[in-house]
């Protein structure tokens, strides 16, 4: 990478739900660069291993459970395409 070097998107923090959004960002044609602070991948977040945890309620309110719903279905095919 060069210091000029542009990109349509950045996604900083790439664990589970950062590499999910950068893998389909980069899948639909967007030039994306993700930032991690670690190597990747790594065990110093939640979401590693596994012990995943997804909420399907949420306390915000019910607005986000359909947005809950696609992102479970998302990460599982995301999960069957890479093993």
């Amino acid at each position: 990478m060069r210091p000029d070097d542009t990109f349509d998107e950045i996604v900083v923090r790439v664990g589970g739900m950062g590499s999910a959004a950068t893998y389909h960002l980069a899948e639909r044609g967007v030039d994306v660069l993700g930032i991690e602070r670690y190597d990747v991948p790594h065990t110093h977040r939640s979401s590693h291993g596994e012990s995943r945890h997804r909420r399907l309620p949420q306390t915000k309110g019910h607005e986000y459970v359909p947005l809950a719903r696609r992102a479970r279905e998302r990460w599982l095919d995301l999960e069957a395409e890479t093993g």
